[in-house]
């Protein structure tokens, strides 16, 4: 396996993450599990760190590529500010 791949890896494990403990985008889960930010802010934000210290470390990725891992990395940073937002909605912080 090519190991450059695994910065976009771990952003997609992070987005489908933020997205799937998020109440307003998941009916299915229980509101209760989901509303300890710190609890569910802190895995986030170590894949994160682990995603963009990936990235910084391999020298050459193709436009596409960089394309891809910034508007995913952005797109999880939307999500879990959105998963803030839908937590201090439901007045449970």
């Amino acid at each position: 396996m090519e190991f450059r791949i695994a910065p976009l890896l771990f952003a997609i494990l992070n987005l489908g993450y933020i997205l799937f403990v998020n109440p307003n985008l998941n009916n299915g889960i229980a509101l209760s599990t989901v509303s300890n930010m710190l609890q569910i802010l802190f895995p986030f934000v170590v894949i994160f760190l682990v995603a963009t210290g990936s990235f910084t470390r391999h020298s050459y990725y193709s436009k596409q590529f960089k394309i891809s891992f910034y508007t995913i990395q952005t797109l999880s940073i939307l999500g879990a500010i959105e998963y803030i937002l839908a937590i201090r909605q439901q007045h449970i912080f």
